[in-house]
């Protein structure tokens, strides 16, 4: 992960400010793996290899990622918390509660959804249920929406 996402996370930093809904999760889900030495801090652009780059998306957090995957021609987006729900392709400009800067979330969000349309790019998001990925389509001529043309083989 960032610097940044680091930095968000770690209740260690002095002025750090407990967010109720996020308490415990630098304890019981990221210190073990630092502890581990297991950390690999990366920033926008890095090449885990040919086929992934890690990609900034902020808006969820400050230092939040996507993750590109290529195979040859074709090209997948793992898309972390930068979309949480299906609801948001036809309402992209819908927020998540979770979203800490819901104006840039959006707009990244918005911008991974148009490169995944006009690109043919697999949609590959976190949080969406079986059949979990699909391809976008940009539809309508009044304002951003999407839909998805789900990837069920």
């Amino acid at each position: 992960f960032t610097k940044a996402e680091l930095d968000r996370w770690d209740d260690r930093q002095p002025g750090f400010v407990t967010r109720p809904i996020n308490q415990f999760v630098f304890a019981d889900s990221i210190l073990p793996v630092i502890e581990a030495g297991q950390v690999v801090l990366v920033e926008d652009g890095h090449c885990v290899d040919d086929a992934l780059t890690v990609e900034a998306a902020p808006g969820h957090t400050c230092g939040h990622v996507k993750i590109r995957v290529k195979s040859g021609e074709r090209e997948g987006m793992f898309t972390g918390d930068t979309i949480h729900h299906p609801i948001q392709l036809p309402y992209p400009k819908l927020c998540s509660t979770f979203d800490e800067d819901p104006v840039q979330a959006m707009h990244t969000r918005l911008a991974m959804l148009e490169e995944c349309a006009s690109r043919n790019i697999l949609l590959l998001p976190t949080h969406f249920a079986d059949p979990f990925s699909c391809w976008i389509e940009a539809k309508g001529t009044a304002g951003p929406s999407y839909r998805a043309i789900w990837n069920h083989g």
